[in-house]
């Protein structure tokens, strides 16, 4: 499920847009399709407290990300992480914005650890490219950073570059 509407767009994440509102809505009906995705079919039918409460964590991650609150994002989401009770789909949003949070947070480490999970086979593998070319620049590796988004380029010559990359 997108972040902000129109695919897996970290470029935008943690930035005001036009479209706010309505990235708002997508957030907001993306954390209800989880606690319904969490319920299950059994005859209480209902779902449990934890699987609204872990809808809740990552609902305030990304509005944590939209007031550009990286620490809080990283907290929640990992909160929702630890749970392993997020679809496969679910969990690669949610740590591919772990991950963007933890850059910006300058959680360098954490992030670090995130991307190469994400390395292992994400399907939104230019926006992880990308976010590793960000990282890489916050080390101070720009022969490496160009590199990375170089490759996010060739798989989505639209893919939103960190500045100085672009």
């Amino acid at each position: 499920m997108p972040i902000s509407g129109e695919g897996l767009d970290h470029g935008m994440v943690g930035r005001r847009s036009v479209n706010s509102s309505a990235r708002f809505a997508k957030i907001t009906q993306s954390g209800i399709l989880v606690v319904l995705g969490l319920m299950g079919c059994g005859s209480d039918s209902g779902p449990s407290s934890d699987d609204v409460d872990i809808a809740k964590s990552v609902e305030s991650g990304f509005l944590a990300i939209e007031g550009s609150d990286w620490k809080g994002a990283d907290e929640k989401f990992t909160t929702a992480l630890d749970s392993k009770t997020l679809s496969g789909d679910r969990y690669e949003e949610v740590l591919l914005a772990r991950a963007k949070a933890r850059v910006r947070s300058e959680n360098l480490e954490g992030a670090g650890e995130d991307i190469l999970t994400l390395e292992q086979g994400a399907s939104a593998m230019d926006q992880v490219l990308a976010l590793k070319a960000e990282l890489l620049l916050k080390k101070g590796d720009q022969a490496a950073a160009r590199a990375s988004a170089a490759e996010a380029r060739k798989i989505n010559p639209k893919v939103e570059l960190p500045p100085g990359l672009k």
